[in-house]
């Protein structure tokens, strides 16, 4: 006997939108649903309409961490690579009982897939490549860019022993110190850098005020960026004042 059939409900309003993002008639947008702390991302296309739940924002940073892998090995994997679980599958979110995966594809060129899938054998698939995977990257980053609530330790980058190298943005902003969230964001920039780069580790907010105020008494330097791996965009920037203890 067929199932009824219903057209789903369209989401409830929501309170907080973060900017939308567009690749070839595809847009991509992270929105916080009203009286609630939960993240939405919104895929909308000729092709596909698509709401989920994101999982959290840990979450989000490993799937930032696959997508900067991903697009900085693009030059260097001429032939096809062998698909690992541990590195590239991640469960991004949630649609209703079902989970939401981000998978790295095995191809020579970046690719990926939103896979919903659940206890059923029924399931989709939504593929990410070129310009896809640049807003789409933008999107999960503007869903963690309001807010500064870092978790240490962090991550700069050294060269020899005292020489912190600064970084520009994409717009008017320049010699930035930049931070890393993770060490495997961290690394990814090192390898990208090219240039004998080290980690410096701060393991706690003291350690990362005095850095900080080292900074701007010897270098003048004024803002800092977090997470620099992805160009043109990052997670945050901001004055150094506000990585100062309180």
């Amino acid at each position: 006997m067929p199932r009824s059939q219903h057209t789903p409900a369209k989401p409830e309003p929501q309170a907080k939108t973060h900017p939308r993002r567009f690749a070839k008639r595809w847009s991509f947008a992270v929105d916080e649903l009203m009286d609630s702390d939960t993240l939405v991302l919104e895929i909308d296309s000729p092709d596909v309409y698509l709401t989920f739940e994101l999982a959290g924002k840990d979450h989000i940073q490993q799937a930032l961490v696959m997508l900067a892998s991903a697009t900085l090995g693009e030059s260097k994997e001429k032939a096809a690579r062998q698909f690992n679980p541990a590195s590239d599958e991640l469960v991004l979110g949630y649609f209703g009982h079902a989970n939401v995966y981000l998978l790295r594809d095995d191809e020579e060129f970046p690719r990926f897939f939103l896979l919903l899938a659940g206890e059923s054998n029924f399931k989709v698939r939504v593929s990410l490549e070129g310009d896809h995977i640049r807003e789409f990257t933008e999107a999960l980053q503007s869903a963690i860019s309001d807010e500064l609530n870092l978790h240490f330790p962090v991550y700069v980058p050294v060269r020899g022993s005292y020489e912190f190298p600064l970084v520009s943005d994409s717009g008017d902003l320049k010699d930035l110190l930049p931070i890393f969230t993770s060490r495997e964001l961290a690394e990814l920039y090192v390898q990208q850098s090219g240039s004998g780069l080290n980690l410096f580790v701060l393991p706690d907010q003291g350690t990362l005020s005095r850095h900080v105020q080292a900074m701007i008494d010897a270098a003048g330097v004024t803002h800092y960026i977090i997470n620099f791996t992805f160009s043109p965009t990052s997670v945050k920037c901001g004055p150094l004042e506000e990585l100062l203890e309180a």
